[in-house]
């Protein structure tokens, strides 16, 4: 039986090392935490947007504490 184009091996395989070359990967996992700041009446707060699971709001009565957690991540 014959194959159709977009079922032959060569193909498949230069659609996937295309794919590897654009696929960025972290160094660690923590290159992937992007969050957002705001200033709130009795401190600041930080959400912390993950890419599978629910999004994270941490609640920081001085800017010391919020600085040591960012350093965390």
């Amino acid at each position: 039986m014959k194959k159709k184009p977009h079922q032959k091996q060569s193909v498949i395989q230069t659609i996937f090392s295309n794919f590897r070359k654009r696929l960025i990967l972290p160094k660690n996992h923590n290159d992937f935490a992007h969050y957002e700041i705001k200033k709130q009446d009795k401190g600041y707060s930080i959400i912390i947007y993950n890419e599978r699971d629910s999004n994270r709001e941490l609640f920081f009565n001085s800017k010391e504490e919020l600085d040591r957690f960012i350093k965390t991540l």
